[in-house]
């Protein structure tokens, strides 16, 4: 009975629509980002966006009543995550806020999951806690504790504004702190911070990609008299 059964899937083809459902859950992983710096040495061009974005999210004044909101807009692999994570961990965001959360949205998403990643970001400690409360909990503690602190909370390549409709409610409307999302669609940072603050990320100039292609993949051999 179990060998028709598994004929049986095949034929009615869920063996494929499982396949599927493991192929978006690898290009989930593989478009997973986090916060921590790697490759420091490798940021070339993006200084002056930097100070920029920076002097945005510390002025308290920039969104005066309402959910603050930072946007990095533009096409893949343009810099929107490297810059994210430098405005992160950047020692003038450190001195300004309180609390830190960074979580990655991506085209596959889940609303349990988005929250549990921000909560532990705020309490590392509370993990096995926090994986066991219900959704209405975890909202009504990140309301909590966003109100009485300043938070810089990262959504990094967000899509579509389904996931935030999703969490919006999670978020004071008088934030004291701010949200930095990064998403390839414009329309979609606006739709969410209609007020806020969006940057497009530029594209590097000839010099300035020839000094990142240096970087990457000539590490440790320069390469001298070579025209570009």
């Amino acid at each position: 009975r179990v060998s028709n059964l598994r004929r049986s899937f095949q034929e009615y083809g869920i063996r494929a629509a499982t396949e599927r459902e493991e192929s978006s859950s690898r290009q989930q992983q593989l478009r997973m980002t986090y916060s921590y710096v790697a490759d420091d040495e490798d940021f070339v061009g993006l200084e002056h966006d930097i100070e920029k974005l920076m002097q945005v999210l510390v002025n308290e004044a920039e969104f005066s009543g309402s959910c603050g909101v930072v946007s990095i807009c533009g096409m893949g692999c343009s810099g929107k995550t490297t810059l994210a994570r430098k405005l992160y961990n950047h020692p003038n965001a450190k001195h300004h806020f309180d609390s830190f959360a960074w979580v990655c949205i991506s085209q596959q998403w889940q609303t349990r999951e988005i929250l549990q990643g921000i909560l532990v970001s705020f309490f590392p400690e509370r993990r096995r806690e926090i994986e066991k409360w219900r959704d209405d909990e975890m909202v009504g503690e990140l309301l909590r504790f966003q109100q009485n602190r300043k938070c810089l909370v990262v959504l990094d390549d967000i899509w579509s504004t389904d996931a935030w409709e999703c969490i919006k409610v999670a978020f004071p409307i008088r934030n004291k702190g701010k949200i930095l999302l990064t998403s390839r669609n414009k329309d979609v940072a606006m739709r969410i911070g209609p007020n806020g603050f969006h940057h497009e990320s530029r594209l590097l100039t000839d010099a300035e990609s020839w000094e990142l292609l240096q970087r990457k993949a000539l590490r440790d051999r320069p390469i001298q008299g070579l025209l570009y």
